[in-house]
């Protein structure tokens, strides 16, 4: 033990939470300290008799790690958060607990937050080997005209007739967020962007999304 006594009383104190620079806490540890330099006198002057001195300094350290749990304060709640949001859902993925929680069942249009679903039923199909990523898809030119220039929103600016491949659609869906993709891709790999849609929804009825329904690849609107 160091003759500042703070060998004997710093675990007791850590893990009450003193330590900290509040005006009660700084007291007690002053006071702590005084009275175990005390007793780390008395101990150095009685080695010879370590019996009743290490009784004398476990009977202090009861009383003294009761006053400090006392003294501290009670801990803190959470601050209240609120969004503006109209719909919010956080979720602890290591333990599945739900953090937050705001009209987490009203259905809303999914905008591009479809695509992840798009893109996890293309990498579904290339694992069950349904589709490969070096597979070419063609761009068919009603595909072109209907999802190219700034009406088309966000695109990866394919051209009509262009071959593409698997890979590089997925990239230009993850990283470009690209509608005119979206729909080649679904066209390669399902005939159709309907048919697509549909096994998106097999998908969703697969991974337990009950109140989800999808009626295209990339989440524009479709009414």
């Amino acid at each position: 033990m160091n003759t500042d006594g703070r060998s004997l009383t710093w675990p007791v104190f850590r893990d009450c939470g003193l330590g900290r620079n509040d005006d009660s806490s700084q007291a007690i540890w002053r006071g702590t300290v005084s009275r175990v330099k005390h007793v780390a006198t008395l101990r150095q002057s009685r080695h010879h008799t370590r019996g009743p001195v290490s009784t004398m300094i476990r009977k202090s350290l009861f009383p003294l790690a009761f006053i400090a749990a006392s003294a501290l304060p009670a801990t803190a709640a959470a601050p209240p958060f609120e969004t503006a949001a109209p719909v919010a859902y956080m979720v602890d993925l290591s333990s599945g607990a739900v953090l937050y929680s705001k009209d987490p069942d009203r259905r809303i249009p999914p905008a591009s937050m479809a695509k992840m679903m798009t893109t996890h039923l293309a990498f579904h199909m290339i694992k069950r080997g349904e589709a490969k990523l070096a597979q070419m898809c063609q761009v068919r030119p009603e595909t072109w005209r209907q999802w190219h220039g700034p009406q088309a929103g966000s695109t990866m600016f394919l051209s009509p007739g262009e071959q593409v491949s698997v890979e590089n659609l997925l990239h230009g869906i993850v990283t470009l967020s690209g509608n005119d993709a979206t729909v080649v891709l679904a066209e390669c790999l399902a005939g159709t962007e309907p048919a697509y849609a549909a096994l998106m929804n097999a998908e969703a009825k697969r991974l337990g999304m009950t109140n989800s329904n999808f009626g295209n690849t990339n989440g524009w609107p479709d009414n």
